[in-house]
């Protein structure tokens, strides 16, 4: 039986076992194309299609979320190739949970339980939850990067990764894509 995590609302429960890849997932994409700041009217025929632009240093850079779009197929193996073989393993300690921030949105701890991700460990992860959305997190500080997490349920762990392809030479499409773990 899987348990919601909302129900640990008060206090952070503690991740044990071993977790591994399951699918990639899109999430979002954004169509970019940047332009340059002589050209007014190709920044007004993209406004009119709905991108926002903004000036970053000698560009426009259009932006637009495409509510319809797919993952390619060559961005989904590749991820999928990227992760088969990834774990997470959380192993729950005996030191209680240290309370670090108690906000009015915002409630944060400290865990001193190990966790692996692959042949990186760390001796402990952050968690939070986010009372406005009901969210719960965990960031694993690993060298080089912190690993951020979500929890979605007691068997059920995602974290996020972003993917480009090429269009043209000033116009790509990013793709922001939800690795999901299960319990193993």
């Amino acid at each position: 039986m899987v348990l919601p995590v909302t129900s640990f609302a008060q206090t952070p429960f503690r991740l044990d076992g071993d977790f591994k890849f399951a699918k990639a997932e899109l999430a979002v994409v954004l169509d970019v194309e940047a332009v340059r700041l002589f050209d007014s009217q190709r920044v007004a025929e993209l406004r009119a299609q709905g991108y926002a632009c903004t000036s970053v240093e000698s560009v426009f850079r259009c932006t637009k979320a495409l509510q319809d779009a797919t993952l390619p197929g060559f961005i989904e193996d590749g991820i999928a190739g990227d992760w088969k073989d990834t774990g997470l393993k959380f192993t729950a300690g005996t030191e209680p949970a240290a309370l670090t921030n108690d906000a009015e949105i915002v409630k944060e701890w400290d865990i001193k339980d190990p966790v692996r991700f692959n042949n990186a460990e760390a001796g402990e992860y952050h968690y939070y939850y986010l009372m406005t959305s009901g969210i719960h997190k965990a960031v694993v500080k690993l060298s080089p990067r912190d690993l951020w997490l979500v929890i979605e349920d007691l068997a059920h762990i995602s974290t996020m990764v972003e993917r480009t392809e090429s269009l043209a030479y000033n116009h790509f499409r990013r793709y922001t894509v939800e690795v999901k773990f299960v319990r193993s």
